[in-house]
Parts: structure tokens; C-alpha cells; sequence
């Protein structure tokens, strides 16, 4: 594989990423971030990763920036009711939708498995490359959050 061909398979991960972190719940600005910073790091770490490596890889970072950019979001918003009145909140009103209902209920981690397999098409094999964990962990992961959601539906 030569250079051209190794930067256009950058610029697809790249794609994908920013895609995938957005449909997890990241702005755009924020997963445009995440993917540069994926990037960055594999500069600063003088890596040459083999293609069948490198999405793998590319992924695990950018889900480990983005853990680490909502759990400080996070905190910010636990920090909010302390500062202003639960009064001022009262007159906000979300849409409600089932599956979104749901889906919110669940753990980041959870929300993000599911994304890797349902919106982006990876299959068990890709999901365990990039988590670092078997493809039976993947499957029996994904059964308890499938049930989980279901049991989320179902009380609405």
C-alpha cells in the first residue's frame, strides 16, 4: 500500500469516526475535535500501523477522548442545579420518543456498543478488535443491552 493510498484510508476513518461520535451524542464540533486529536496521537506517537490495525486503533482513541470529554460534561451539568434554581428549569420540555426514551437510559458505554453495531454496521469480530475484548463478551453484552432496552420500552 503506498502513501496516497494509506492517507485516503486515514481521511475514511476519519469520516466514520466523526459520523459515529455524533450519533453518540458528541456535537459536531466535538467529535471534529476527538477526531483530530485521534490523529494527533498517532503523529506524536510515531506509530505505523498496518491498515488492518488502524481503524481498530483510531477508534479506541477517539472513544476514550470522548469518555473522557462526557464525563466532564457531566459534571458540569451535576454542577448546574447547584448554581440555579430548580425553578428555572421547570419550564424546559423534551421530546419524548420510546426508543429514544431508552436509549437514554442507558450507560454511555452501553449507548456506544449499541451505535458500533446497529448504526455503523461493525460486526462482533470489529467490536472486539476495537474494545479490546472477546467477540463472546461482545455478544453477550449486546444481548443484555438489547433485553435492557426492551424492559425500558416496555415500562413506557
Amino acid at each position: 500500500m503506498d502513501i496516497g493510498q494509506y492517507e485516503q484510508q486515514l481521511i475514511t476513518i476519519a469520516k466514520e469516526l466523526i459520523a459515529y461520535l455524533i450519533k453518540a451524542g458528541a456535537s459536531k464540533e466535538d467529535a471534529q475535535d476527538i477526531s483530530q486529536e485521534a490523529f494527533v496521537k498517532l503523529l506524536e506517537t510515531e506509530l505505523v500501523l498496518s491498515p488492518d490495525k488502524l481503524r481498530a486503533w483510531m477508534y479506541r482513541v477517539a472513544i476514550t477522548r470522548y469518555y473522557n470529554l462526557y464525563k466532564r460534561k457531566k459534571r458540569y451539568l451535576e454542577l448546574i442545579p447547584e448554581i440555579i434554581s430548580k425553578s428555572q428549569w421547570s419550564d424546559i420540555i423534551l421530546p419524548d420518543s420510546g426508543l429514544i426514551t431508552a436509549l437514554g437510559k442507558l450507560e454511555l458505554e452501553e449507548s456506544l456498543l449499541i451505535l458500533m453495531r446497529y448504526e455503523q454496521e461493525l460486526s462482533v469480530r470489529q467490536i472486539s478488535v476495537i474494545l479490546e475484548i472477546s467477540e463472546s463478551a461482545v455478544k453477550t453484552r449486546l444481548f443484555r443491552i438489547r433485553g435492557k432496552l426492551k424492559q425500558f420500552i416496555e415500562e413506557e
